[in-house]
């Protein structure tokens, strides 16, 4: 029968390392030497990852869970006779801010720093953190929740003349108040476009991302226009959907994009058509 692997015990005291293997340690309970039962345990720092995965991510950061996991959990070893935990070694240590050098941890692996760089870091994370969420799930917070609006006429091409990006650039206040007068709050009618990708919303909304016969984008890959929908009425739709789905959509505009971010609207309507000879192929092309 193939026995475990004892490693060498260290002191104690010493919880730098991060041991996962059988060790010989002392039991205070028992009052004797034990080779130990490792026990693997999430820690709140696990579940804080987890939690911020999930916010930056969306619903994509689950499928990493099970990794992230594995890999942050402590090991916790306990005596085979009483159970009682004798020691636990952490892949992460939380530093002490009152030192002058701050040590982090990830295993066995360390780097040192001054505490001045590590507060500095700190608060440039953490600021970068909270950039992100402002412009993705919490922007979306803040869009209202409109009726359908009164039907126009304007095409795709009417909007890039009126509201495009060349517009913009040109004029950024005409460009505005031709969306706020002529756009907004109105419902674009029969426009067509692929479908880029669907993000759905764990704690904001959820988006289907069209990309347009005439992009306008600085990027290839960034879509023309946000559809915001209710899950309740267009998840039995857009669960067919696909990336390059050719697409008739009516929706309500509500806020105006910019180079890089897509014009956002509410979705009044949508439907996956065949073909149309006006709309290029998905860019990049779908393989």
């Amino acid at each position: 029968m193939k026995q475990s692997k004892i490693a060498v015990a260290p002191d104690q005291d010493e919880t730098l390392n991060y041991y996962d293997e059988p060790l010989k340690l002392y039991c205070h309970a028992c009052e004797r030497q034990v080779i130990s039962r490792v026990k693997q345990k999430s820690n709140w720092e696990t579940y804080t990852i987890l939690v911020l995965l999930l916010l930056l991510t969306g619903i994509v950061g689950v499928c990493v869970f099970p990794l992230v996991r594995q890999y942050t959990r402590d090991a916790s070893h306990r005596c085979p006779s009483c159970k009682s935990e004798i020691v636990r070694y952490k892949r992460f240590r939380m530093p002490a801010v009152s030192n002058e050098v701050i040590t982090l941890q990830c295993g066995n692996c360390a780097v040192v720093l001054a505490k001045r760089y590590f507060v500095g870091f700190t608060a440039l994370a953490f600021l970068i953190m909270v950039l992100s969420l402002t412009k993705t799930y919490l922007k979306s917070f803040k869009l209202p929740d409109l009726e359908p609006g009164e039907p126009i006429n304007q095409s795709w091409q009417d909007f890039i003349d009126d509201c495009g990006t060349s517009s913009n650039l040109g004029n950024p206040l005409k460009t505005r108040r031709n969306f706020n007068e002529i756009y907004y709050g109105k419902s674009a009618t029969n426009w067509q476009g692929r479908i880029n990708h669907v993000r759905l919303g764990v704690l904001g909304k959820n988006f289907i991302f069209v990309n347009m016969p005439l992009h306008d984008k600085s990027s290839s890959t960034d879509p023309d226009v946000g559809l915001i929908y209710s899950s309740d009425t267009w998840d039995d739709v857009v669960s067919d959907f696909e990336r390059g789905d050719l697409v008739m959509y009516n929706a309500t505009l509500l806020e105006l994009g910019s180079r890089s971010e897509p014009t956002l609207a509410s979705l009044d309507g949508i439907i996956k058509i065949t073909s149309n000879e006006d709309l290029p192929p998905m860019y990049p092309s779908v393989s």
